[in-house]
């Protein structure tokens, strides 16, 4: 054989080899393009089973927590209300309380002190000096009581005032 005769073979041989690699790259790309279309449909097909189902679950979430949050903010107001009224109606109540105390309890203050003063001018004193003493402490204490103070607690009556000589009152 001649050097063109071998060099023609090695180059026939290069070109049957270059179609068929021309051959294997197409059909690589024929299998590849398949499984693109087929991972495609998949994964669309996913999409529409699994994660379609979790998106609309998720946003029915997040709208529970909307009205939730709303529905929250809403009560919260009712109650600042309601607890703002009642504080309001508890103040009324107490300064209406304060008022009967005091339209009722300076008459008989003063009705005491009358009685006081009556013993005093006609010289006449309880007999009993620790039920004096008692008597001494609660006509100063229903005194701060008309000055507006509170009843203090050394003023509370005696088993002895309990008795006979005790009315709620005084």
């Amino acid at each position: 054989m001649s050097n063109i005769e071998t060099t023609n073979l090695f180059l026939g041989i290069m070109a049957g080899v270059s179609l068929v690699q021309l051959l294997m790259l197409i059909a690589a790309l024929v299998v590849g393009f398949r499984a693109y279309r087929t991972l495609s449909a998949r994964f669309d097909v996913f999409d529409e089973q699994r994660l379609a189902p979790l998106a609309q679950k998720a946003q029915a979430v997040v709208e529970d927590v909307q009205r939730l949050t709303s529905q929250v903010a809403t009560q919260t107001e009712r109650v600042e209300h309601a607890i703002s009224q009642t504080a309001e109606r508890f103040e009324e109540r107490a300064e209406r309380v304060r008022a009967n105390v005091r339209r009722r309890v300076v008459p008989m203050v003063a009705a005491v002190r009358t009685f006081q003063e009556t013993l005093r001018q006609n010289g006449t004193t309880p007999h009993d000096p620790v039920l004096a003493r008692e008597t001494e402490t609660r006509l100063a204490a229903a005194e701060a009581v008309e000055r507006g103070e509170p009843w203090p607690t050394e003023a509370e009556p005696s088993a002895k005032q309990r008795g006979a000589y005790w009315s709620p009152g005084l």
